[in-house]
């Protein structure tokens, strides 16, 4: 267990006006997906998608021909609904893996100042304990 001791100033009441800040942000993983393998009328439609293809050598578009997907990477919600929206338009199938993350900060809004607790873990766990310990919860989403 985490030796949470040097942040109990936090929550024992000795420095006022501490809150933790919850974020949470739903995101999406896409992918297009070519059940056969990506061809030349795919390739063609990612390139009218995306601009980084567009931009592409037509020697590094065809490197993917035969490919059974391209992964898009990781997106806020409402950009990733717009993606899936351009393919959709051009034919290309789309897998989305829904994603939720929660994002923790301490802050003390009346001297207004925020911890920073570079490690991840270490912040969930502070900010949690804050939590159970009472502390004020300001939430918002992404």
């Amino acid at each position: 267990m985490t030796d949470l001791s040097g942040f109990k100033y936090i929550w024992d009441g000795t420095d006022p006006g501490w809150v933790v800040h919850r974020r949470t942000e739903d995101r999406e993983h896409l992918s297009i997906v070519f059940p056969d393998g990506a061809d030349l009328l795919d390739l063609k439609a990612m390139r009218a998608v995306l601009p980084e293809l567009a931009a592409a050598s037509a020697v590094n578009v065809m490197a993917l021909k035969g490919a059974l997907s391209f992964d898009l990477g990781e997106h806020e919600s409402s950009i990733a609904r717009r993606l899936k929206e351009m393919c959709a338009s051009r034919q290309l199938t789309i897998r989305s893996e829904a994603q939720r993350f929660v994002r923790y900060g301490v802050l003390n809004e009346l001297r207004r100042v925020y911890c920073l607790i570079e490690d991840d873990e270490l912040n969930r766990a502070v900010a949690e304990h804050a939590i159970h310990q009472g502390v004020p919860v300001r939430e918002s989403t992404v």
